[in-house]
């Protein structure tokens, strides 16, 4: 059985609680007080808080992370805007 390493298991820890809806949008998770009620040290926590923010599942701000309104898994995808104008994209026969 693969051994799965710190980060890796506190990332699954607050991913699961970002889609079962424990942690909401409201919600703010601060490095030190997450840390600590999870038992693990600051570091990696703050890897796979990181990660999470590179998945989509939350963003980063000046006092935290917050969850993103829809985790990626359940939410739909989002259209990217195009660079030209819509008459530029229409075509005439």
């Amino acid at each position: 059985m693969p051994r799965i390493n710190h980060r890796q298991r506190i990332h699954d820890i607050i991913r699961d609680r970002i889609l079962r809806g424990e942690v909401g949008s409201e919600d703010r998770l601060v490095d030190t007080a997450t840390a600590a009620e999870i038992g693990v040290s600051r570091m990696p926590l703050r890897e796979a808080l990181m990660q999470l923010v590179s998945e989509g599942y939350l963003e980063s701000t000046t006092r935290g992370f917050t969850p993103t309104r829809l985790p990626p898994a359940l939410g739909p995808p989002s259209p990217s805007p195009s660079p030209f104008p819509s008459s530029f994209l229409s075509v005439s026969r």
